[in-house]
């Protein structure tokens, strides 16, 4: 594959990314915490913690739903990653 053709299959995947996700440049970083040190849990427990962590987040001042939150989870063992 030469370079011109790998850039552009790079900016295919980048595309294709941006478009699933729905990330929009001009939001940058500003608006993304992360968050250590949260158990790991199995699907059944996952509204109830994003609950609690969004809940937690609005008395300190920062609002998050928890539709906002995104926690990596474990194909191979089926629960969260912390």
């Amino acid at each position: 594959m030469r370079s011109s053709e790998q850039a552009n299959s790079k900016w295919d995947i980048i595309q294709k990314v941006y478009s699933r996700y729905k990330v929009r440049l001009e939001e940058g970083f500003d608006h993304i915490l992360v968050v250590d040190g949260v158990p790991e849990i199995d699907k059944s427990k996952a509204e109830k913690l994003l609950s609690k962590i969004s809940k937690e987040f609005t008395r300190k001042g920062a609002a998050i739903k928890p539709d906002d939150i995104s926690m990596p989870w474990s194909d191979k063992t089926g629960k969260s990653q912390g």
